[in-house]
């Protein structure tokens, strides 16, 4: 029955023990005195491609056709499993683009350059299948969970073009100059595209609820997000076209990142008194 899901999410655990062998070979660079080198940010690097793009986006993947498959919705499988297949073997080859910056060898960059195109054949492959089923899905979602997961889609989807505009040598290496692009790529993947689409699936799974500020903390936290990914990008470019950034940059990343602790402690105070109990077929949700 969950045929599907269980291969994405398998295939996340996978990339998440890959991805450890770039804090472990922290150890050995850092040992020989290379910190700060090539081979130190490609450690780091490799942990965050495959914790980002392998991990992540995954299991992300995997909890969509999971929730396909438990409300018996149909699907192509076929074009379910063409996208896993591209995807997955996409992410192992686009770790070249992440080590582009070093200007390496002409076989990496035709690396990247494959691994790009399979990117965007798989996410042609899912839009399909989201194309199928999104009429008949969006009726089981409750409102707040449409506007979340819908949001998330079009984050992951944003995601792949930033990661397509990578291959190309002078995003590369303007990305590795500016490291406000990076942090502000980072902070759009995990929560625009990972932690808006779990807010959701909680939601509607009912392990979370609103409760009577959850709408109002939602909203602070969206708040916060998009302010502060305005201001990354937004000083990653004054800065790349040569003009005056912008002052006091880490009091103003502090005071727009404020909404969003806020604005989660509004929501989780809405779960006080939640109870979960398993019964047969599911879960069972008591407030008390």
């Amino acid at each position: 029955m969950h045929a599907t899901s269980l291969k994405y999410i398998g295939a996340a655990l996978l990339f998440m023990v890959v991805s450890s062998i770039g804090p472990w070979a922290m150890g050995p660079i850092m040992a020989k005195g290379t910190v700060g080198g090539e081979l130190y940010y490609s450690a780091i690097y490799f942990y965050l491609h495959f914790q980002y793009n392998g991990w992540f986006t995954f299991a992300v993947l995997g909890l969509l056709f999971w929730f396909l498959e438990r409300n018996q919705i149909d699907f192509n499988r076929h074009w379910a499993m063409r996208a896993f297949w591209l995807l997955a073997l996409a992410c192992l080859l686009a770790y070249a683009l992440s080590v582009l910056w070093t200007k390496p060898a002409d076989w990496v960059y035709a690396i990247g350059y494959v691994s790009v195109a399979m990117q965007l054949a798989g996410l042609l492959y899912l839009a399909k299948v989201v194309r199928q089923v999104w009429a008949e899905t969006v009726l089981l979602l409750k409102p707040w969970v449409r506007a979340l997961v819908g949001m998330a889609l079009f984050f992951f989807v944003l995601k792949l073009a930033l990661q397509t505009a990578s291959a190309f040598p002078y995003v590369a290496d303007l990305a590795y100059k500016l490291r406000y692009f990076i942090i502000g790529y980072l902070h759009l993947s995990l929560l625009g595209f990972v932690s808006l689409f779990m807010l959701g699936f909680l939601l509607q799974q009912g392990l979370y609820r609103l409760g009577r500020y959850g709408g109002v903390g939602l909203a602070l936290f969206l708040a916060g997000f998009f302010a502060t990914e305005l201001m990354l990008f937004g000083q990653g470019t004054l800065l790349w076209l040569g003009l005056t950034a912008l002052p006091s940059f880490n009091w103003l990343m502090f005071w727009a990142s404020v909404p969003m602790p806020l604005g989660l402690g509004l929501f989780f105070l809405g779960q006080r008194g939640l109870k979960v109990s398993r019964v047969r077929g599911g879960v069972m949700i008591c407030m008390i």
